[in-house]
């Protein structure tokens, strides 16, 4: 009999009108086939046109060629039901081919039979005497799906008898025999397979992961050693060991292991994983760059190894970099809330402004980022119409303002306190003032944002407006430490009532005595009363706890240059000026630098620190 495999070759060279006939005959048959066995046979007999074709050599060779192309092609196509049956027919044509056998057992499988294919691939194996080794893995596993421990163990006795018997067979055998209880022939075979197959590491690694689920590390690491020593590409006795490494948090002795095993065994996709978590949690950023694109380019498709990839060339100043890998995980999840969100930031990071707006508008309504990629726009949005000054910009910025208030109530407060920063910023004080109390009634409205308004009524002088809204914090909270401090302070600013500022200011430093904006107000009442030294050592203080603030800086330059200590009034001025926000802030303060620099002393003059 000829093998199914040459039936390709064979159906070529036949013709004739007979041949044709037949061949238009069998092509007929082939239509009617069932799609499945579960469906009603067709009323001409199959079983008699196998029995033909059995007996007539050409009919066989043609109904075994489109069997053949048929049965592969519904199998390319995933019509696993068709392929079966196909392969069903064709096997009763060629009983002893194994060929046939095997595609037949891999589409009972695929089509979940897997009793049937447990059949077919035990007749190949036991009957048919194939010496396969993977007929036989798959016959065990189809035993061990079954909990038929017994019978996946004995084909792992047969496969052991075999010449070509593999290592890996034996560890499957074990690990039956111990599922099964039987520990001491387990434990025997382990020891007379090790013998067998004196080069494989596989039994040292069995017996260092045993020794891992028994505590006892030392010896473990031990056996995946002498595994390591015997096959060095080992993956799995790499982490067994690293594993135990990490657990024992010696990092770095971890990051070695496999750092060894990837630069010297080649990029294994779990070993590369782990390095790359183990440099994560060492935070050796510059070490783990390369490694992370490597495992990025083995596996483009892991989006998570890719977004790691973007956030570490972000933390690392490559921008452009960050952007691609971003880009390139949007293309596959257009919908992430979350690459929405990163790119849209490194836009706004590298003042690329409207493409970060672009991007932070396709944040879907429903993300938990929604809203705080809209805040984002309108500190965009603010910050351009801030620099420019331009009437369009300005449109712009309150349109977005309106619009989105409107679609997101949720958000209004925000945008309305960016609006009143915006206003202040251009010294429209009493528009900034207006736009707060449009918001007073919001849910969102918070102590937070009384503050800002009593702030900016005592920029416009309404010291009465101001002080009603902090006392009404006060008689909600008479403990309330920042607004006793505002209290104190507005007295201290008016100069009406001096004992009255320190009555507030003494009480809030009581209850904040680590407060550094409370450490200024007093440090700038000692300067009111004249007490320069009090002054300076209150005001350090603050400085201290408050870096970047710049009335605390301005009210030290300002003490220091009345104790004629010139170039650190200068220096303080200057720090000031970095901190303004607003023009009219700026301009005051460069007035002063300005003023200080007629005023200083030769350098050989000056009273030092």
């Amino acid at each position: 009999m000829r093998n199914i495999q040459n039936l390709l070759f064979a159906f070529m060279f036949l013709s004739g009108c007979a041949q044709l006939r037949q061949k238009e005959e069998t092509n007929g048959a082939l239509q009617q086939l069932p799609a499945s066995e579960g469906q009603k046979k067709p009323e001409f007999s199959w079983e008699k046109q196998l029995e033909q074709a059995k007996k007539n050599p050409e009919l066989r060779q043609f109904l075994g060629s489109d069997l053949f192309f048929k049965a592969a092609d519904a199998s390319l196509k995933g019509d696993v039901q068709t392929a079966v049956v196909l392969y069903k027919y064709l096997r009763e044509l060629y009983p002893k081919d194994s060929f046939v056998g095997k595609k037949y057992a891999i589409e009972l499988i695929r089509s979940g039979q897997l009793v049937l294919a447990k059949k077919e691939i035990g007749h190949l194996f036991f009957d048919q005497g194939l010496k396969d080794s993977s007929l036989g893995l798959v016959l065990a596993n189809l035993h061990m799906t079954n909990s038929e421990y017994d019978k996946a163990e004995h084909v792992y006795q047969v496969m052991m008898k075999q010449p070509e018997k593999m290592p890996e067979v034996c560890v499957l055998m074990i690990k039956v025999q111990r599922q099964q209880k039987k520990l001491k022939l387990a434990q025997k075979n382990l020891n007379k397979c090790q013998k067998i197959f004196p080069k494989s590491g596989l039994f040292s690694y069995q017996m260092g992961k045993d020794a891992l689920d028994a505590g006892k590390f030392d010896l473990a690491i031990k056996n995946f050693d002498r595994s390591l020593k015997k096959e060095p590409a080992l993956t799995q006795a790499v982490l067994g060991k690293g594993l135990i490494l990490e657990s024992q948090q010696k990092l770095k002795l971890a990051t070695k292991l496999y750092q060894d095993f990837v630069d010297h065994q080649g990029d294994d996709s779990l070993v590369l994983q782990r390095l790359i978590q183990v440099m994560y949690q060492e935070e050796n950023y510059k070490n783990l760059l390369p490694y992370l694109e490597r495992y990025v380019s083995d596996d483009p498709t892991n989006l998570n190894m890719k977004v790691r990839l973007g956030i570490l060339y972000t933390d690392l100043d490559r921008y452009d970099d960050a952007k691609g890998v971003f880009k390139e995980v949007l293309a596959v999840a257009p919908n992430s809330d979350k690459i929405l969100y990163y790119l849209a930031s490194l836009y706004q990071q590298t003042a690329n402004l409207e493409e970060a707006v672009q991007y932070f508008n396709k944040i879907p309504a429903e993300s938990d980022l929604f809203s705080e990629g809209q805040l984002q726009i309108g500190q965009i949005l603010m910050t351009q119409a801030q620099d420019t000054r331009n009437e369009v910009v300005i449109k712009r910025f309150k349109d977005f303002v309106r619009e989105s208030s409107i679609k997101n109530a949720q958000l209004k407060v925000e945008l309305y306190v960016y609006l009143s920063s915006f206003y202040e910023s251009v010294d429209d004080v009493s528009n900034a003032i207006q736009t707060l109390e449009n918001i007073r009634t919001e849910k969102k409205y918070t102590e937070g944002h009384d503050f800002y308004l009593a702030s900016l009524y005592e920029k416009n002088q309404n010291y009465q407006s101001s002080r009603q809204i902090i006392g009404s914090l006060l008689e909600k909270d008479p403990n309330n430490a920042h607004a006793l401090n505002f209290m104190g302070y507005s007295y201290l600013e008016t100069g009406e009532d001096l004992a009255k500022a320190y009555s507030y200011l003494s009480k809030a430093i009581a209850l904040k005595p680590n407060d550094g904006y409370i450490r200024d107000s007093l440090g700038w009442y000692y300067y009111k009363m004249g007490q320069y030294e009090k002054a300076l050592i209150e005001i350090k203080k603050a400085h201290e706890q408050v870096k970047d603030d710049m009335v605390i800086a301005k009210h030290l330059a300002i003490v220091y240059k009345t104790l004629k200590k010139y170039n650190l009034a200068r220096k303080f001025y200057v720090e000031a000026l970095k901190n303004c926000k607003i023009e009219s802030e700026k301009l005051e303060v460069q007035g002063a630098i300005d003023r200080l620099d007629q005023l200083r002393l030769p350098a050989s003059l000056e009273v030092r620190p």
